[in-house]
């Protein structure tokens, strides 16, 4: 379980299993109702207000590192927020999906083509905003690696 994730569910008393429907794509509304109706989470707007507001609680105390889920555009407004893009190259996020998922070359590329328009459709879903504003510093995350994987 991702670290934010685990912090989200803490902060605001949520049960471990909810990991499951916090994920990076927009899922189908009629799936979110019948899941929501019978109980299996809460609803899916009060799920992104908790993730937003713990992630504004941790950037408030600083020396936060906020990757995913929107970090950008919820602390687009804070005082004293550095916005970095990392970008790793197309044929490093293959590799990497690749020895994560114990993956062929093959399946891991389409892992990555995959994943990617899913990003973009949950931050329009959530935020009605596209990730392509120009960031401040665009770093290429090959050269970042060795600082940022072994956080997990």
């Amino acid at each position: 379980m991702p670290i934010w994730l685990k912090q989200v569910l803490e902060d605001h008393k949520l049960p471990l299993q909810l990991e499951q429907f916090m994920t990076e794509d927009v899922r189908l509304p009629i799936e979110d109702i019948v899941e929501e109706v019978l109980g299996l989470h809460p609803p899916a707007w009060s799920l992104v207000r908790d993730t937003t507001k713990t992630i504004l609680r941790l950037a408030a105390l600083g020396h936060a590192v906020v990757v995913g889920r929107g970090g950008n555009i919820v602390t687009a407004r804070l005082p004293n927020v550095f916005h970095v893009r990392l970008v790793a190259p197309y044929l490093t996020r293959v590799h990497f999906e690749a020895e994560k998922y114990h993956l062929t070359d093959a399946e891991a590329a389409k892992l990555v083509r995959e994943t990617r328009p899913g990003t973009t459709r949950l931050l329009e879903a959530l935020f009605q905003r596209r990730n392509r504003r120009p960031n401040p510093i665009r770093c290429y995350a090959e050269y970042w690696a060795a600082w940022f994987l072994p956080l997990g």
